[in-house]
């Protein structure tokens, strides 16, 4: 809420019902027993080395609203190298900026990963967008098994189509998307109506008039403070359905997932009931309640918030999604804003005896994280992920105030947000957490005015690193270093009958009497997106039992007696199920 207050060694498998790569990657870092002590977890700021170089907002602050939500990042390997790519989205100068002024800013930028080192790509890939951006998205819009790009800014949403990975196109005229003309944040992707491609969710903000706040008048010897979110009405959201070859048709309306009153920041799409169909949650801002879509089935969402209990009004910004208790179901995390707990929803589904009806429990404080929120804090991205590899899901979270620092002498010329750390909390194996940021290196005492957070494992070595952009500074980028982790598995999916990428899928993996499970979602943290690697963490495992996939055409793969600390790649089998 925005308010103010004054290497490869390749072996093939070959089993039935599936396609498996297999390929040992990277080293392998030190691993000891299963373990829940929290002190191990470290993170190393490693940008500079790595050669990951951008600052976000390089300009004033004019306290206007669509500066201050902040921009995001993405994870995806768009030239099929094996390694993951990092896009960030920059919102390239002041909002009363003119745009031909504008257009001299440095925008966008994308790095292309070189065995856990970046080179600067953008120029040469042609996707160095300049404008006041927001979210991106890394989606494979035809299928045709190259990742595309789509980004959101202040009037609408960009698409850059990618020609095999040596250039990208900018069609955004050509895929129906150049009539959106709204302030839009976030965005979910998922292939909602089983037609075997991706449609995209859009987070729809608020109507803010660039031209009326050019003459706002004067308060305090200053232009207006205009950074109230409950001073605009809501834009609505959109359902971008995908014809198959990257065109999108806006069907929101037969779908029902407007969200008109919703000023949305971040939605994602997940089968929170395991029927196999996606459904919607939507995080809401300020004054209105989040909103929980169930998947019909038929092409349409019925709106099942109440009868689910996460009608829930306060404001939230960013989203993940996990199975934290080791259930088989996909349990929520929201941040939210000041004074407001966090939410954790877990996925009580299971416990009735018509599955179909989805059921959630918020048991934040009993996992630990009432206590961690200080009642400043105002939670941006987040995500899920084995930090350790002991076998549970560690909790990282980024912060930064929407609310400026008045006593700053610079506050009449440049006024400043107020900065806040941001927070790694270790899994005890209950599914309490517990804050270790202080001991998780030099990055998480610092004060900065987070907003994006995006993951993946960027060097191969098995433990999951992080990217973080903060408004008015540099990009961080997390290198996991934990000293002690425990076996992992990654798995990549390759869909043939599915979408290319699996997005949708279900994947468990057994091991030493365990069964973890991941769904592979797009669109999740806050205006970001991770890598499409499915990450687990073995505990002491050396192997996993087995490794089953179910796939969103309902097709089955099941690989049994796979080696540890490695990542494998599944292929949908074409036969139907």
């Amino acid at each position: 809420m925005i308010r103010q207050w004054s290497i490869l060694v390749v072996v093939v498998i070959c089993v039935v019902g599936a396609g498996v790569w297999v390929g040992a990657l990277g080293r392998r870092p030190d691993r000891g027993p299963d373990h829940h002590t929290p002190s191990g977890l470290r993170f190393d700021e490693a940008h500079d080395a790595a050669g990951v170089r951008f600052h976000h907002f390089d300009s004033p602050r004019a306290s206007l609203l669509p500066e201050d939500v902040g921009s995001g990042a993405g994870w995806g390997d768009f030239d099929n190298d094996g390694d993951e790519d990092l896009y960030l989205v920059n919102f390239a100068g002041p909002f009363l900026m003119e745009p031909a002024e504008l257009a001299k800013r440095p925008g966008n930028r994308l790095f292309r990963n070189d065995g856990g080192k970046f080179t600067d790509v953008t120029a040469e890939m042609q996707v160095g967008h300049v404008g006041w951006d927001y979210a991106c998205l890394w989606i494979d819009v035809d299928n045709d098994g190259w990742l595309d790009l789509v980004l959101t800014h202040y009037d609408g949403v960009v698409l850059y189509r990618n020609h095999e990975g040596k250039k990208f196109v900018e069609a955004t005229a050509e895929a129906g998307l150049a009539d959106i003309h709204r302030f839009v944040l976030g965005m979910t992707a998922a292939d909602y109506d089983h037609d075997g491609d991706l449609d995209i969710y859009v987070c729809g903000y608020v109507t803010f008039d660039r031209e009326k706040a050019k003459g706002r008048p004067l308060v305090a010897g200053r232009p207006a403070v205009w950074t109230n979110p409950t001073s605009y009405p809501a834009e609505p959201n959109i359902l971008l359905q995908n014809d198959g070859k990257g065109i999108f048709s806006d069907v929101t309306a037969t779908a029902g997932v407007a969200n008109p009153d919703g000023k949305s920041m971040q939605a994602v799409f997940c089968d929170f009931d395991n029927d196999g169909w996606p459904d919607l949650y939507v995080a809401n801002d300020v004054g209105t309640a989040d909103v929980l879509f169930h998947n019909r089935r038929d092409g349409s969402f019925a709106e099942v918030s109440l009868e689910a209990g996460t009608y829930d009004r306060r404001a939230s910004m960013g989203l993940t999604v996990g199975d934290v208790w080791h259930r088989g179901w996909m349990d929520l995390f929201a941040t939210h804003w000041v004074a407001e707990d966090h939410a954790l929803w877990k996925n009580r589904t299971d416990e009735f005896g018509d599955k179909t009806a989805i059921a959630f429990d918020d048991v934040a404080p009993a996992a630990g994280l009432v206590a961690i929120k200080k009642s400043a804090y105002v939670g941006w991205g987040s995500g899920l992920y084995d930090f350790d590899n002991d076998g549970w899901l560690d909790l990282m979270l980024v912060n930064g105030s929407t609310i400026e620092d008045e006593l700053t002498l610079d506050v009449l010329t440049n006024p400043k947000l107020m900065p806040q750390p941001a927070q790694l909390l270790h899994n005890d194996g209950t599914g309490k957490f517990i804050d270790v940021s202080e001991q998780a290196g030099a990055f998480f005492p610092k004060h900065k005015v987070s907003r994006g957070l995006a993951f993946a494992d960027y060097d191969h070595d098995g433990r999951m690193d992080a990217v973080v952009v903060s408004h008015g500074g540099p990009a961080t980028l997390l290198h996991n270093t934990t000293p002690r982790t425990s076996h992992w598995l990654g798995v990549r999916l390759e869909g043939t009958k599915s979408n290319r990428y699996g997005v949708g899928a279900r994947v468990r993996v057994k091991a030493r009497g365990q069964v973890h499970t991941r769904q592979r979602v797009l669109g999740c943290s806050y205006l970001s997106s991770d890598a499409y690697l499915c990450h687990f963490g073995l505990g002491a495992a050396e192997r996993a039992d087995s490794v089953e996939v179910d796939w969103p055409s309902g097709a089955k793969s099941t690989v049994d007696d796979v080696p540890a600390d490695q990542i494998i790649t599944i292929k949908e089998d074409s036969t139907e199920t």
